[in-house]
């Protein structure tokens, strides 16, 4: 899927209606902030941050330089008043560890919305953004969602002004090691209409070993959810996790920005770019994660991963769950804008019957009164065949595949044992067939495990 050669800017990047629209009337009143800062960049990099030590310092050291200018990497830490006071205190720490390792030119931007200040680093800028003081907290229910937004809200403000030369707003989080290929990769790509793109990734090791065999698990448990959703063709086959995306400067603006959602504001945002255009991925050395335990967000990493040291029985999707979304989405491919309504449960029942599936389940889901409407919705209002495919891939998106898998998870298809489920999906198989006795996995078949998944998605994917 990625089409490696220089790039060039794209035709809506130079337009910029969608961009100015959205800086007027959905953009964060930080984003003005950009207007203070002098010169101009090459790259910039968002990174919400909350609750962070010294892997945020890791984090910074690790961001290389970038193949279009400097780098300006926009820190927005945050909190909200009901953060524990640990958290308060950690946030304040910030800005003494960044004047302790970038302070030798602070300078202090004025008449900002939010207090702002710029510290030089090897790749170029950090622009720390203040959130989390008494009198700049996010408001109740708001949290890494918001944060992110502001600093894209920035880049993008940086973007229209033709100040940052890269289209790619790229995001990250406070854990993670970046290759030094991070900004070539986004700069090789010609894709004229991609969205966005979501770079590689493997999760560090851990010194603990139950923390260790946790991570190891949780990746393999994103990688089998990707892999069985491209098994069924789903064109939302790709990992969201907040920090390895570039979003288009244009495409972010016409889907109005990230959520302001306290977690998984990453799945809803690659949700809404995915409606627009291609999401990509990329080739490279890929991004080191870490798997810490953390309480930041309700759901997530840090969360995952600590369930599953502390619960042991660790499972997976049944794998019939991905076979019964392809048939699914391909009995919804057959559909025209003139098909009759009983059509799609016909359509349902032939390809279950062909693919040896029982149609049961299906055929509940889709005489549920919310899929009736959108396919009445769709043949209302499309006249040809191409928009009403169009109209229902929009309609059944990222959040409604999931509710899909969960539905079918809850008529019966109940979790396997993750061994189980690998060995069982055809789409994972061949990961596992070399272990006769699943006793006998320890860290490094885990890894190997995880190494072969990633080469499988590639396979797939097409990224180099």
């Amino acid at each position: 899927m990625s089409d490696l050669v220089p790039s060039q800017p794209s035709a809506r990047s130079t337009t910029g209606k969608a961009e100015q629209q959205y800086l007027e009337r959905h953009a964060e009143p930080e984003a003005i902030i950009a207007d203070r800062l002098e010169g101009t960049f090459g790259h910039a990099l968002i990174l919400p941050a909350y609750d962070e030590g010294e892997d945020l310092m890791r984090t910074l050291y690790s961001v290389p330089r970038g193949p279009k200018g400097e780098v300006l990497l926009v820190l927005v830490v945050n909190a909200s008043a009901e953060a524990p006071a640990w958290a308060h205190e950690r946030n304040a720490d910030v800005l003494g560890r960044l004047r302790l390792h970038f302070g030798s030119e602070e300078v202090a931007l004025l008449d900002a919305p939010a207090p702002a200040r710029v510290f030089r680093f090897r790749a170029g800028r950090i622009l720390h953004v203040d959130r989390a003081s008494p009198e700049h907290l996010l408001s109740s229910g708001q949290g890494v969602g918001l944060a992110r937004k502001i600093g894209f809200d920035i880049a993008l403000r940086l973007h229209r002004s033709r100040r940052l030369a890269s289209p790619w707003l790229h995001s990250t989080d406070a854990d993670v090691v970046l290759p030094r290929d991070y900004f070539e990769c986004a700069a090789a790509v010609r894709r004229p209409h991609a969205a966005a793109l979501v770079y590689p990734f493997s999760h560090c090791g851990e010194d603990d070993v139950a923390l260790a065999r946790a991570v190891l698990l949780y990746e393999i448990s994103l990688r089998y959810y990707v892999l069985g959703l491209a098994s069924a063709h789903s064109r939302y086959a790709h990992h969201t996790i907040g920090s390895t995306l570039a979003v288009d400067a244009v495409a972010y603006a016409k889907v109005r920005g990230v959520p302001k959602r306290t977690a998984a504001e990453d799945f809803y945002l690659l949700g809404k770019l995915a409606k627009i255009g291609p999401i990509v991925p990329l080739g490279g050395a890929g991004i080191s994660l870490s798997g810490r335990v953390s309480r930041r967000v309700p759901f997530g990493t840090g969360p995952a991963v600590e369930r599953i040291a502390r619960q042991g029985n660790f499972t997976l999707y049944h794998p019939r769950i991905f076979a019964l979304l392809g048939v699914w989405l391909g009995a919804m491919s057959d559909l025209t804008h003139l098909s009759p309504a009983n059509v799609f449960s016909t359509r349902l029942a032939e390809r279950c019957r062909k693919s040896g599936l029982d149609a049961a389940h299906l055929l509940d889901i889709a005489a549920h009164p919310t899929v009736e409407a959108a396919l009445a919705s769709a043949r209302r209002n499309t006249k040809n065949a191409a928009k009403f495919q169009e109209h229902l891939a929009t309609w059944f998106d990222a959040f409604r595949t999931l509710k899909l898998v969960h539905a079918l998870e809850a008529r019966g298809l109940a979790p396997q044992p993750w061994f189980e489920a690998l060995r069982a999906a055809p789409f994972t198989r061949t990961a596992v067939d070399d272990i006769r006795d699943p006793a006998s996995i320890d860290g490094l078949a885990l890894a190997r495990m995880t190494s072969r998944l990633a080469s499988m998605e590639r396979a797939i994917s097409g990224a180099t």
